[in-house]
């Protein structure tokens, strides 16, 4: 195929895609190859948004195989963008804004990511300030309120669930707001749009406000009865010495390096020692509801749970034999069958792949790794070489 035949045909879905963006839609590769055949053209994703000026990290949905390496940069080259500006998202940050999933096949972890971005990673929550951040900026909205015409009824404490300020308007209307005390460099997400949503209804509320220090947002539903407060219009109302109360809580950062990481990550292993000694299964939902941690922020994956616990992962949490160049468990797990194998050999016995199979409990050993691979890296010929076949005649 011709160089000017992929380019007539490059120009016609760049036309086409275009021409899609403008009405909000973002179209797939399965979707480009059933209108223009692009994988017959050996035309790629790559070939597409990035010459519109759209990133393959940006785009709305997940991203095929082959962009890895071009996510990966994109990746540092946002890390690096972001720290510039005082901001240090978490993998949790990242999970959501781009709609991905920050694997080992993109990086062994967020502290690899932040390596590979040449800067030391740094994000570890501290609960105490960001509870003062939360109690100083109530403070103030409850002050301010005769200045939005309302009067505040009850406020709930930090720690509990709901709306955050029951307030009553000049013809005695329930109104309820919510306070965000954000840095300047944390956006208001979907997700708490989405929270506000479940308040207005759950709670029978007439107007819902929402008071922040923050001047960013995502993307976000819009919702009737819902009045937003950010940064600029929230220091409109404040006086002089509530103003460098309202810096202290945009300025500071609940993101920076304290012992809770590795207080939280002890905690982690000491509860799925406690498991796997029982003979119990660890996963990352039991860990989050008998902990109320998020697993991902202190370990790269479950394996790395279980093997700085000092043990293996089973077999089923670790990809098989596509994934042996990217999983260091992997080879954890080979390397032990091969032992098993060499003690049993050494008895006389040669491991079959049903042996082998209930020793490390897998059903079908192949999906992992082959006998005579197995084999192979003992040394020593596969059983159908050991046993050749004789036909037998009638």
């Amino acid at each position: 195929m011709s160089s000017i035949k992929k380019e007539k045909r490059i120009n016609l879905v760049l036309n086409y895609v275009k021409s899609e963006i403008k009405k909000g839609n973002f179209p797939k590769y399965d979707e480009l190859h059933q209108k223009f055949n692009i994988s017959d053209y050996r035309i790629t994703l790559k070939d597409i948004y990035p010459k519109l000026g759209i990133s393959l990290l940006g785009l709305p949905f997940r991203r095929p195989s082959k962009c890895r390496q071009e996510i990966r940069n994109e990746l540092i080259n946002y890390i690096k963008k972001e720290v510039k500006n005082g901001h240090y998202p978490s993998r949790r940050y990242l999970d959501n804004r781009f709609k991905l999933r920050l694997t080992s096949r993109l990086f062994d972890s967020i502290e690899d990511l932040y390596y590979k971005a040449g800067i030391k990673y740094c994000q570890k929550n501290r609960q105490e300030l960001k509870t003062k951040k939360a109690k100083i900026l109530t403070e103030i909205v409850i002050s301010i309120l005769p200045k939005l015409n309302l009067k505040s009824l009850k406020s709930r404490r930090i720690y509990q669930q709901g709306i955050d300020i029951i307030a009553i308007d000049k013809n005695n209307k329930i109104v309820g707001i919510e306070i965000k005390a954000h840095n300047k460099n944390e956006p208001i997400k979907e997700r708490n749009i989405q929270q506000l949503k479940r308040f207005l209804k759950k709670e029978s509320l007439h107007k819902l406000l929402l008071i922040t220090t923050s001047s960013k947002f995502e993307n976000h539903s819009n919702i009737n009865n819902l009045e937003i407060i950010d940064y600029d219009k929230l220091k409109r109302l404040c006086s002089k010495s509530q103003l460098d109360k309202l810096q202290f809580v945009r300025n500071e950062s609940v993101h920076q390096e304290t012992k809770e990481k590795i207080i939280k990550k002890q905690l982690i292993l000491d509860y799925a020692k406690k498991k796997l000694k029982q003979g119990k299964d660890i996963n990352h939902i039991d860990i989050a509801n008998a902990l109320h941690v998020d697993l991902r922020t202190y370990f790269g994956s479950i394996n790395e749970v279980y093997s700085e616990a000092g043990f293996l992962p089973p077999i089923n949490k670790v990809h098989g034999r596509r994934a042996q160049k990217c999983s260091k468990y992997y080879t954890l797990i080979v390397n032990q069958m091969l032992e098993y194998m060499k003690k049993e050999i050494s008895k006389g016995k040669y491991p079959t792949g049903v042996d082998v199979g209930k020793k490390f409990g897998i059903k079908h050993i192949w999906n992992f790794v082959t006998m005579t691979e197995l084999y192979k890296k003992l040394g020593l010929p596969a059983y159908h070489q050991r046993k050749p076949r004789f036909l037998v005649t009638i």
